[in-house]
């Protein structure tokens, strides 16, 4: 990653943490077009990381809220603690809601916007909500 590339990368995280998605940059140049800008070996404490469109190597999140509205990131070997929360958003929760409803237990396993709603003619409905 060139160094302008690896800025881009450090002021998409700032502006991701402040929520201020209209400062994010978009000029990754044209081979990074085709790749997920990397952010590898950071620690992030207390932060709010949108993961969409990135690859984390070797990084570690403590105390942070990861979002993410599609699967378009990667994560390899990195560590998030007990602390961290995670939130879904752009209908995600929907396919774990397709997938657990097949199975009877997943009710008294999974928080509520993983599970889809049960009705009593036995047909299921899916709904977006995201945590």
């Amino acid at each position: 990653m060139t160094n302008e590339n690896a800025n881009n990368l450090a002021k998409f995280l700032q502006a991701s943490t402040r929520n201020n998605r209209e400062n994010i940059p978009t000029n990754f140049g044209l081979l990074n077009a085709l790749a997920r800008p990397e952010a590898t070996g950071l620690y992030f404490n207390g932060k709010t990381i949108h993961l969409d469109g990135y690859r984390f190597s070797g990084c570690r999140f403590d105390n942070c809220v990861l979002i993410m509205a599609s699967t378009n990131f990667e994560m390899t070997n990195c560590v998030i603690d007990k602390t961290t929360s995670i939130r879904y958003a752009g209908g995600l929760s929907k396919v774990l809601q397709l997938f657990l409803s097949k199975y009877e237990w997943a009710p008294l396993h999974f928080p509520q916007p993983f599970i889809a709603t049960q009705h009593s003619s036995g047909g299921i409905s899916l709904e977006d909500r995201g945590e």
